[in-house]
């Protein structure tokens, strides 16, 4: 696309949690799923701070996206993964780049579903459909290792390194995307993988509603840097419909969230999330 918005390359970073707090900085998933690390210890065991994984985009921390999906485990109760796992991943063939790197980013957060469910075959097709994208999007020879890998460790249930496989397929998209100078495409995939990561741990925790989980979700802050992304993009870029339907569900989101990154979110509000989420997600997932 012409006349791009310039944007930092994303530097990958190990920092503590102190580190996220002494930057003034918001913690949140790669593939975009917030997370908020509160005192849980007494009722659940710590994570491991120390050694959390995180890249930097701008002024964005994003800590590893399994450790995240891990950390909604800690929290009191048995979340549901298995029931969202998905049956098929899209169906279709699709020629859009934008369209083709928004399905990829949903495709990575269903990844991270299915290793939390354990779920051999959700991981194993899920590995497979990625690498079909990912040769629609001209990367197949630098994903192929990375899905042989998922699905070898999938077959082994040696879940930590598939998590591992999954966050380094994200990581070389991205980085394959910008040297191609399709910033903007490694954007989609960001952005869409949080909505529909989002749209699976509202469900989750609507079903077992409290506000210290509630609070895994309030990040207007990374609503703003999507909308702010999202926003400059020149007029080309905006014009297809699952961009404006992603820009206007953002608007949504962050309408709902508030101007505080601190409150909890009633039920009502997770809730309402989760149907905006969902809804975009629709949209972009080939039926």
């Amino acid at each position: 696309m012409a006349d791009r918005r310039k944007r930092k390359k994303t530097a990958v970073m190990d920092l503590s949690w102190r580190d996220l707090v002494n930057r003034g900085l918001r913690a949140v998933w790669l593939v975009a799923l917030p997370v908020q690390l509160q005192a849980q210890q007494a009722v659940a065991p710590p994570l491991d701070l120390q050694s959390f994984p995180a890249s930097m985009i701008e002024e964005v921390i994003v800590p590893d996206p399994g450790e995240l999906f891990s950390l909604m485990d800690k929290l009191p109760g048995q979340p549901n993964w298995d029931s969202w796992v998905r049956s098929d991943f899209g169906k279709g063939t699709l020629t859009d780049r934008t369209r083709l790197a928004l399905w990829f980013g949903t495709l990575i957060a269903d990844g991270f579903i299915a290793v939390q469910a354990e779920n051999v075959e959700g991981v194993t097709k899920a590995g497979r459909r990625i690498l079909e994208l990912a040769e629609s999007l001209s990367l197949r020879d630098a994903v192929l290792p990375h899905s042989r890998a998922i699905i070898e460790a999938c077959e082994a249930k040696d879940w930590p390194r598939v998590r591992r496989e999954l966050d380094r397929t994200h990581k070389t998209v991205r980085e394959q995307m910008e040297m191609m100078r399709d910033e903007d495409l490694a954007q989609y995939v960001s952005v869409a993988g949080w909505l529909r990561g989002t749209e699976v741990l509202t469900s989750l925790i609507v079903e077992s509603y409290s506000q210290d989980k509630a609070e895994i979700l309030n990040q207007p802050d990374l609503a703003d840097h999507f909308l702010e992304q999202l926003s400059g993009l020149d007029a080309e870029g905006k014009a297809g419909e699952p961009v404006q339907a992603v820009i206007s569900g953002l608007r949504k989101v962050r309408q709902v969230m508030g101007s505080s990154s601190t409150a909890s979110l009633s039920s009502e509000s997770v809730e309402q999330i989760h149907g905006i989420c969902a809804g975009i997600v629709n949209q972009i997932v080939p039926k």
